[in-house]
């Protein structure tokens, strides 16, 4: 009953898109007309600004960011 209510909101606004088995960790941020394939990890504090495809690790630190670090 609340889908129908809120479906023109979905076409104005746009949607996110979280596909089965996703973990999102705390404080993360996902933007509009994103989606989240299935068996992915969002960890804590990060933006989702784009769509991420299945069975992915997503995180706030890129690779080279956390080799520059050790």
């Amino acid at each position: 009953m609340l889908n129908n209510k809120l479906s023109g909101f979905q076409e104005y606004l746009g949607c996110i898109d979280i596909k089965d088995n996703v973990f999102v960790g705390a404080n993360s941020t996902i933007l509009l007309n994103a989606t989240i394939g299935s068996d992915t990890i969002v960890a804590a504090g990060t933006l989702v600004n784009k769509s991420i495809s299945g069975d992915a690790l997503v995180s706030l630190l890129t690779i080279s960011d956390s080799l520059m670090s050790l």
